[in-house]
Parts: C-alpha cells; structure tokens; sequence
C-alpha cells in the first residue's frame, strides 16, 4: 500500500482481514478514503488517497 505524499497509512491485521488507515500530516486534509480494506481476492477495496493544502 503506497503512503500518500504528506500523510501516513498503516496497515494492521485484524482477525484475518488487512485494513489500511490513512491520515494526514498538519495542514492537509484527506481527499478519498480514511481507511480500505483488503477484499478476498487480495486486492484493495479502493484508491489510496490523497493529502491536499
């Protein structure tokens, strides 16, 4: 999972299921998904976002 320019993502591990919880740096705002999950065919349940000014 590709960490957006200005901002944070981690992943975790919860009962089997691969979420990733994205946030921003001071300043930034989150433009699409807070958090995504992993769905059972090993891709993600969206686009990364983004952090914008």
């Amino acid at each position: 999972m590709a960490t957006p320019q200005n901002g944070v993502v981690i992943v975790s591990n919860i009962n089997n299921s691969a979420r990733a919880a994205f946030s921003c740096n001071k300043g930034y705002k989150l433009i699409g998904e807070a958090t995504l999950s992993c769905l059972p065919d090993a891709t993600w349940s969206g686009l990364p976002p983004t952090c914008c000014e």
